[in-house]
Order: structure tokens, then sequence, then C-alpha cells
């Protein structure tokens, strides 16, 4: 009897190192995974922002060819309008949502295939 009690404490304190084991991996996943959000979100940042600077740099040229201030023929500010907007339809068509955008529990790039057998 007693060597049986001793086969299922040893048994017990083996499944517990199991679980910190486990509840350790779960952990650094987590932390490489918040690592790799916060470094894709600084290259979409600076993405967009070369991708804005580009696009500026566009309605630039396309205004001095057309000749107006603008690059739009009313002569208003809504080059810069038509740019926000186009850089917004970009982002939306691209699938590009900064953290902060996010929706709570869409990771649907954060999954992994684990084999628990």
């Amino acid at each position: 009897m007693r060597w049986r009690e001793e086969e299922l404490r040893m048994e017990r304190e083996w499944e517990e190192r199991m679980d910190r084991r486990r509840l350790d991996w779960k952990n650094r996943i987590n932390d490489m995974l918040n690592q790799h959000r916060v470094a894709m979100d600084q290259i979409q940042s600076r993405f967009l922002h070369d991708q804005q600077n580009l696009m500026s740099q566009l309605i630039g040229i396309l205004s001095q060819w057309t000749g107006h201030p603008t690059g739009l023929s009313d002569h208003t500010s809504a080059g810069n309008a038509y740019l926000s907007q186009m850089i917004q339809n970009l982002h939306h068509v691209n699938g590009m949502v900064h953290s902060e955008n996010r929706v709570e529990g869409d990771n649907q790039d954060d999954q992994f295939i684990v084999d628990d057998g």
C-alpha cells in the first residue's frame, strides 16, 4: 500500500511539473507573439508613412502636370481629402489594421497547430 501511495505522489508531482512547463511555454509564446505584433505594427506604420509620402509626391507631380494647385479642377483643398480617402481605402483593401484598432479576439493570424499527443 505504501508503494502505491508513493507512486501516486510521484505521478502527481510529475503532472504538476508538466503543467508548469506548459504554462511557461504558453507564456513564452504569448510574449513572442506580442513582440511580433509590435514589430509588425512598426513595419506597417513605416510602410504606410512611405506609401502616403509617395502618394503625396505623385499627386504633387500630377498637379504640376495638369497645372492645378491641388491636382483637382476646383482649386480647393480637396486634394488632401482625396489623398486621405485614397490612403484609407488602400489600408482597407490591403487588410491593414493598426493594433489599437484591432477587434479583440481577431487573431486569425495567430493560429497554431499544437500536438498535445
